[in-house]
């Protein structure tokens, strides 16, 4: 069976993680980065070809890529992913595909017409944990969704954001774009689309290095015609200690947390607890993000497209509910 031919552009942080997998799952035939000294340096790391922007990649590989792999700023991914497609290439972008709804609606189009796969990395999707409680809100195995909470308490210092992309919204967007929304896609697959919110955003600790809020609360209410709230904070004091989603239901009320939905903090069922305890088991500790399931359910859509559902509709939902949170919540 034929290799799939990976390109990676964005040689940043995630982008090594990125790289670990695809060198298990294919080749690496090249890497960009806007910056020429550290191009060369992950191309020299790990023996493929570097380049300083998409057009030379396309205009030089002697190979086709099958795949290109978005790990750039979130400012950068409309541009890249647009030109990946335009070039006939698969897209696997990291979150978020695009900071604005009708952007990702263009390269949603754009795929069909190039008649190529355009995937997201939105890999709380992956978490047994969440799968479970998926299943469970669809069949209303414990009656109807009465409300929800969801709280995300991570910390994030100013010297973060210090001579970075990150802190700037035309390249990063915001806390729920770039820390938080994995978990906002949680809570509209749970429970709809956010259409209305009402709430305020503050930046108490982050003022001289970013231009957002750096915590926010929002009364928030969605498609499926259900309320609940939503605080989160870049604030946390020294570490990272919360993603919280607190579920009542007619018949079971339950919190799962830990610092990356990993956790079960309650359950009002013994014998469920027991069931989410087991799921909870079931995650690697060292692999929270879970990118190795996102990449194999991607290289499965990739050979078998015709099977692949439309999966850039639920990350248009995911955009929207943070567009419309954001577009409801001021900055005081």
């Amino acid at each position: 069976m034929k290799k799939v031919v990976f390109a990676l552009v964005g040689c940043g942080h995630i982008a090594s993680r990125h790289i670990k997998i695809i060198q298990k799952s294919g080749i690496l035939q090249a890497v960009v980065d806007a910056h020429p000294a550290t191009a060369a340096a992950w191309g020299a790391q790990y023996n493929c070809a570097s380049f300083t922007n998409l057009p030379d990649l396309f205009k030089n590989t002697a190979v086709p890529i099958d795949v290109l792999v978005i790990c750039s700023p979130n400012g950068y991914h409309f541009q890249h992913a647009e030109t990946g497609l335009l070039n006939n290439c698969n897209i696997l972008c990291e979150k978020p595909l695009t900071l604005r709804a009708n952007d990702a609606i263009l390269l949603q189009q754009l795929a069909a017409r190039q008649q190529k796969l355009l995937f997201t990395v939105q890999s709380m999707r992956y978490n047994p944990i969440i799968q479970f409680l998926k299943n469970a809100l669809e069949q209303q195995q414990f009656g109807k969704t009465l409300g929800f909470q969801l709280q995300c308490i991570w910390n994030r210092p100013p010297a973060y954001f210090q001579n970075f992309w990150k802190g700037t919204l035309s390249l990063d967007g915001g806390p729920l774009f770039t820390q938080f929304s994995h978990y906002i896609d949680v809570l509209q697959w749970f429970f709809g689309e956010v259409i209305d919110a009402q709430g305020v955003r503050q930046n108490l600790l982050h003022k001289e290095v970013i231009d957002f809020e750096d915590q926010g609360i929002a009364q928030i209410s969605t498609t499926k015609f259900l309320h609940g709230g939503l605080f989160w904070s870049i604030n946390a004091h020294q570490k990272n200690y919360e993603i919280g989603l607190t579920i009542n239901l007619e018949q079971l009320t339950l919190k799962i947390g830990g610092a990356y939905m990993n956790e079960i903090i309650y359950c009002s069922d013994h014998k469920v607890l027991k069931t989410l305890q087991t799921e909870a088991d079931k995650i690697d500790p060292s692999r929270l993000s879970f990118h190795q399931e996102v990449y194999d359910d991607f290289l499965q859509a990739l050979a078998k497209p015709e099977h692949f559902p439309p999966y850039t509709d639920d990350v248009i939902k995911t955009i929207r509910s943070i567009e419309t949170i954001y577009q409801a919540t001021p900055l005081i």
